[in-house]
């Protein structure tokens, strides 16, 4: 598989809040993250893959499955490294 770039480059640059504006804007925002979290999914598996590192593997096939429980994840661990938080 070849390099791809960081999916968390992924950001709609928008000036209004997520769900208002006009629903083909919404449409195609929503269908951009879904294509955006699937990449994200795909690139966290295949390095689970090189690595087969056990919380890698946890990741990836959390990110695929449960995107939701995913996120808070990724919040908890943002909050730990750079706010010193425990979660």
């Amino acid at each position: 598989m070849s390099a791809r770039p960081c999916p968390r480059a992924c950001v709609v640059p928008t000036t209004l809040p997520r769900g208002e504006g006009p629903p083909e804007d919404q449409a195609l925002g929503a269908e951009f993250e879904a294509v955006c979290g699937r990449i994200e999914a795909e690139v966290l598996q295949e390095y689970a893959d090189k690595t087969g590192h056990p919380l890698l593997k946890e990741a990836a096939d959390q990110c695929a499955s449960d995107r939701p429980a995913f996120e808070r994840r990724l919040e908890r661990g943002r909050q730990w490294l750079f706010e010193g938080k425990e979660g």
